[in-house]
């Protein structure tokens, strides 16, 4: 193949690829964060890819800490029912992180019913 001649080249310094070395070292595999998740969270496989592949996986892990939600139930909510609300054309992105997150919360206080 010929080197493109319209970009310009970028140059990659030896630090910069020792870092990315390093990086790569230390970053699990696809299969190992997900195994790493599943028992973690103790979520079947199929929940620890979704969760994983989707953008909520932060807010997941947020979320669970204070370990009063089931990891199942906020996996759940996060990949399924926002998706399902996308679906319907809501618009998901008014939902910020802070609103989820204090949502998880008043359930976990049992001020609103799971199943509404």
């Amino acid at each position: 193949m010929y080197p493109e001649t319209d970009i310009p080249s970028i140059g990659v310094t030896s630090e910069e690829i020792k870092i990315a070395r390093d990086k790569a070292d230390t970053t699990p595999t696809w299969d190992k964060a997900i195994t790493e998740i599943q028992k973690k969270y103790n979520l079947n496989h199929q929940q620890a890819e979704q969760i994983f592949d989707s953008e909520y996986m932060e807010l997941f892990e947020k979320i669970c800490e204070n370990k009063k939600n089931s990891p199942n139930f906020v996996a759940s909510i996060l990949c399924s029912s926002i998706t399902n609300l996308e679906r319907q054309g809501l618009h998901t992105t008014l939902l910020k992180p802070e609103h989820i997150i204090e949502s998880f919360e008043l359930l976990a206080l049992t001020k609103y019913p799971k199943n509404h």
